[in-house]
């Protein structure tokens, strides 16, 4: 219930941040470290394999910028927070927090799958359901990998 509160409080600052387009910087104490958000968003982009060019094409900035962050140690402003977790399929409030929180994140693509198995009729659903399952069949190493990937995604 308080961690919570906690993240529903910091989401909102996050959100006047951006409204009001203001740098911010998060410190939170990680291992008995203070770890910016930069450290954070570096090392996951590291245990994922995601290099800074993809955060210049998901968040159409410059280069130089994403270069400053990283050598400068500068965290980002709060407007590119958002986009830069969807790219690291991470919620927001682990990148801010370090902390996971107990609800599930979903990427565009898996909203929007979810989306449209609820606008779909039952016969739709069922087709949906049979049409997944056989991918699963046909490609079970990818099962095996999506789990690999959500495992390190914060270990």
């Amino acid at each position: 219930m308080r961690s919570t509160i906690y993240c529903t409080f910091v989401f909102n600052i996050l959100r006047f941040f951006v409204l009001v387009n203001i740098k911010i910087q998060f410190f939170v104490l990680c291992n008995g470290d203070i770890m910016k958000i930069i450290d954070r968003i570096e090392l996951i982009m590291e245990k994922k394999k995601i290099k800074q060019i993809d955060l210049v094409k998901k968040l159409d900035i410059g280069k130089t910028t994403i270069n400053s962050w990283f050598n400068k140690k500068i965290d980002p402003k709060a407007e590119y927070i958002m986009g830069i977790a969807e790219l690291l399929e991470v919620p927001i409030e682990y990148i801010l927090t370090g902390e996971e929180i107990k609800q599930k994140y979903y990427t565009n693509d898996k909203q929007k799958l979810i989306q449209i198995y609820e606008a779909t009729n039952p016969i739709g659903r069922q087709r949906i359901m049979e049409y997944a399952s056989e991918m699963q069949k046909l490609h079970p190493e990818q099962e095996e990998d999506q789990e690999n990937l959500s495992n390190s995604k914060i270990s």
